[in-house]
């Protein structure tokens, strides 16, 4: 019987730890989104706490004789590899789901990079048909602050454009006391 009093402490090991695999099984439920995989984990390691709490209590001559045991054991490790089985089968199931969710991602990022190119080239050809007309041209917000003007615009100011930019622009061309009429008439239709 002290052979199998050494025993305990390996016992009650084997036991702590399938218990903490159980707790950590478990606390992997919401992170994954699923239950079923990580319940099947911990339903395997419980039969290995079981398993092992047997053998120690047959040892002990407390609970099970040695046939029952082993015919006890036998099921409990069947179990545990079928509860396993069906663990690793729904973790690739998690797996081959997060696979296809990262391809999508993919696709949808090459969509909206090329989305992003297609505004750019868009952006670019506007700003060079703007560019190329040779009248003064400007667009400005309802502050009557530039945002955007023309080559000829900048030329006509006799300024560049980082210079005018975000100020009104009838306090750089034309300059005036006050905005056009036609655009205080805009701002009211608008209003």
């Amino acid at each position: 019987n002290m052979n199998y009093l050494m025993e305990l402490p390996l016992h009650l090991l084997n036991v702590l730890l399938a218990l903490g695999a159980v707790y950590f099984a478990i606390r992997l439920i919401p992170l994954s989104g699923r239950a079923k995989a990580w319940w099947l984990f911990s339903l395997a390691f419980v039969l290995f706490a079981l398993e092992r709490l047997s053998e120690y209590l047959v040892h002990l001559q407390v609970l099970f004789t040695l046939n029952e045991q082993g015919i006890f054991s036998d099921v409990a490790l069947t179990m545990m590899g079928a509860l396993l089985l069906g663990g690793i089968m729904a973790i690739r199931q998690i797996f081959i789901e997060r696979n296809e969710d990262k391809q999508q991602l993919k696709t949808r990022l090459e969509e909206l990079d090329l989305s992003r190119k297609q505004i750019e080239s868009a952006y670019h050809e506007w700003m060079t048909a703007f560019d190329a007309v040779d009248d003064p041209m400007f667009l400005h917000d309802a502050e009557f602050r530039l945002l955007r003007a023309n080559r000829a615009y900048a030329n006509q100011a006799g300024m560049k454009f980082k210079a005018f930019i975000g100020k009104p622009y009838y306090e750089v061309f034309p300059k005036r006391s006050e905005p056009l009429p036609s655009c205080l008439n805009s701002l009211e239709q608008v209003n």
